[in-house]
């Protein structure tokens, strides 16, 4: 019994079977531009650059996260100065300074709590300043300043409630 052929079919294979149009075909093929792929092609070249671009980002993150321990590892061995000389070249390196002290902190075992402060008036520091809670000179600066106080308004207000 023979197969019945559409007539697509038949143009197909008489176009086939044509020496006239057989190189016309190959050449035509070689135009078709390369980046003209088939979607499956595509969506393996997509899911290929998306899996480089993920695998990438993973790996600044984990070189971010070596780079801010080696960094910790340097402030606990005293290359980068103290508070707030630390602080100041921390930030002048491009590092975030809390990032880096929280990973110095658990490199040494500090366990560190979120405590919401409050901080007392000016009038009220100024009071503690002149009973001597805070000491003198550049230890009261330096003790003030890292309890988050501007040491040059409390000072003002201590030479007002000397008057």
């Amino acid at each position: 019994m023979s197969e019945k052929k559409s007539i697509f079919e038949k143009i197909g294979e008489a176009l086939k079977n044509d020496k006239k149009v057989q190189p016309k075909v190959e050449e035509k093929k070689e135009e078709v531009k390369p980046e003209i792929k088939q979607p499956t092609q595509q969506a393996t070249d997509l899911g290929a650059k998306l899996a480089a671009e993920a695998r990438a980002k993973a790996q600044a993150e984990l070189g971010h996260k070596l780079k801010v321990e080696a960094i910790a590892k340097e402030v606990i061995e005293g290359k980068w100065g103290n508070w707030p000389e630390r602080k100041t070249k921390l930030e002048a390196a491009g590092f975030d300074y809390a990032e880096v002290q929280t990973k110095v902190n658990e490199l040494l075992g500090v366990k560190t709590e979120q405590k919401v402060e409050v901080k007392k008036t000016v009038e009220a520091v100024a009071k503690e300043v002149l009973e001597g809670k805070w000491g003198n000179g550049a230890e009261r600066k330096a003790a003030l300043e890292k309890a988050g106080y501007n040491y040059a308004e409390v000072q003002t207000k201590v030479n007002e409630l000397c008057k």
